[in-house]
């Protein structure tokens, strides 16, 4: 990993929770007690049941480093149309492995069974998990990689799965074995088939390239070659699908220093990939952030974006690194030369919420810190919304926003009751309570400037369907 702090905090390698969902391809459950996962529909009791058996003893469920709160997914392999179990685990001996289970009929009996495991060669753990055809002959193929000690940082094996093979005694051969600092599954070139794209990085040299690989005919090939900045610290993500209408290509954070990133875009462009961000006649210091972003669709539109920080108007002058308060934008491009934004929030990382700004409040509200005594004891942390005039420098808090312990929500709820405003919840969460308290605008205001404030308010529906829980926090 860079030398760089990153804003989203690592998911922890034991899942954390006893949820199992039937929504999408995957679900997760405690690591350590799967008895206590619900009795649903659709089979996953029995999973749940069957995985428990086929666990070594002692052995714990883990997640993926760059997978979603998910130990167990579900996906189908081998392409016979069925949907085998994906079970990522450490054993007591600290080895993690990757257990492939299908239903059918084993040894006499009905229902789920081990069919191989992927055993870890590296000792550092899995670090991703995909499942997609390469090659369009509706077989599809399997790609896991591993965490490494040195460099390179991770090695990857891509795999075909035969339906009709016993793996119980030997896991599949794999088709290649690649080493790689960043890699995705996605369109890259608009074929509407997805690739294996990779970013390789030589630090010492201080060199790095851009591949793109495609399954053909049960080979891998190295089809593109590009070469890219070696002089980051690391890349730390990649984005691989549509950046603009109809034009599709990769998006690159990289680290830089103790805590800045950079950002670039390249767009697939006459069977090669060209430059779009930074712009190559633009200034080459608009790629870099003060802290790591981190692209993709951040908006949901189904075209890939990058998210550039923006200081938060009106903080004094002499504040340190640390105490600066920044807002996120997400910046789309038109397929031409414009990056335009096309989503702003404010994100508190250490609370685990963001808060999306309207169109109407771009330009015109801006966030400081809170801290809120209570009268019982202790200081809970929050973050004022302001109403600010960058000319006049006037501002008054719109609402003040607390994530709160449930433990210590009825006293803060007392006092708030006291200093006025309208309270809301807007959600309790993981024995947290999110909640806010409305502000007025100052008396001393003009008619004209308070109708301005006041028209910047949300109600507490609206405040909801802004506010997002950060998932990784």
């Amino acid at each position: 990993m860079p030398p760089m702090q990153i804003r989203r905090p690592l998911l922890t390698l034991l899942a954390a929770s006893a949820l199992l969902t039937t929504a999408g391809c995957q679900y997760t459950m405690a690591p350590s007690d799967l008895l206590a996962v619900p009795q649903t529909e659709n089979g996953n009791a029995e999973l749940a049941q069957a995985i428990r058996v086929a666990l070594p003893p002692r052995a714990k469920l883990t997640l993926p480093d760059q997978t979603s709160l998910a130990a167990v997914r579900k996906a189908d392999v081998d392409g016979d149309g069925h949907k085998e179990a994906i079970v990522t685990y450490v054993t007591d001996l600290d080895v993690e492995q990757v257990m492939v289970m299908r239903s059918g009929t084993s040894g006499g009996r009905q229902g789920w069974h081990k069919w191989f495991t992927l055993a870890e060669s590296t000792g550092y753990g899995v670090d991703w998990l995909a499942v997609d055809d390469l090659d369009d002959d509706g077989r599809p193929e399997m790609v896991v990689g591993w965490n490494e000690y040195d460099e390179p940082q991770h090695r990857l094996f891509i795999y075909t799965i035969d339906a009709d093979a016993d793996l119980l005694q030997s896991p599949p051969v794999p088709l290649a074995e690649l080493t790689y600092e960043q890699a995705k599954l996605g369109d890259m070139d608009g074929n509407g088939t997805a690739e294996l794209v990779v970013i390789q990085h030589e630090r010492e040299q201080m060199t790095a390239s851009l591949h793109l690989y495609r399954v053909s005919e049960g080979k891998v090939k190295d089809e593109l070659a590009a070469p890219i900045d070696g002089t980051v610290d690391g890349y730390y993500n990649l984005a691989v699908g549509q950046i603009a209408a109809g034009r599709y290509g990769v998006i690159m954070d990289g680290g830089i220093g103790a805590h800045s990133s950079l950002t670039n875009v390249l767009a697939w462009t006459n069977g090669r990939l060209m430059r779009v961000y930074p712009p190559v006649t633009g200034r080459e210091e608009e790629q870099w952030n003060a802290s790591s972003t981190f692209s993709g669709d951040g908006n949901g539109d189904g075209i890939l974006d990058i998210e550039t920080l923006v200081e938060a108007p009106g903080q004094p002058d002499d504040r340190s690194y640390a105490e600066t308060l920044w807002v996120e934008e997400r910046r789309q491009w038109d397929g031409d030369r414009t990056f335009d934004v096309v989503q702003r929030r404010y994100a508190d990382y250490a609370q685990g919420y963001a808060l999306r700004f309207p169109e109407s409040w771009y330009g015109q509200v801006t966030v400081s810190r809170l801290e809120q005594k209570l009268e019982t004891g202790g200081v809970i942390d929050g973050t004022a919304f302001e109403y600010y005039e960058a000319k006049t420098k006037r501002r008054a808090p719109m609402f003040w926003l607390y994530a709160v312990p449930l433990k210590q929500w009825d006293a803060l709820e007392q006092q708030w009751k006291t200093e006025g405003g309208a309270i809301e919840v807007l959600t309790k969460s993981a024995g947290m309570v999110y909640a806010v308290l409305q502000r007025e605008a100052p008396k001393a205001w003009e008619d004209e400037t308070r109708e301005r404030f006041e028209a910047m308010q949300l109600s507490a529906e609206e405040l909801a369907k802004q506010f997002d829980l950060i998932p990784d926090h």
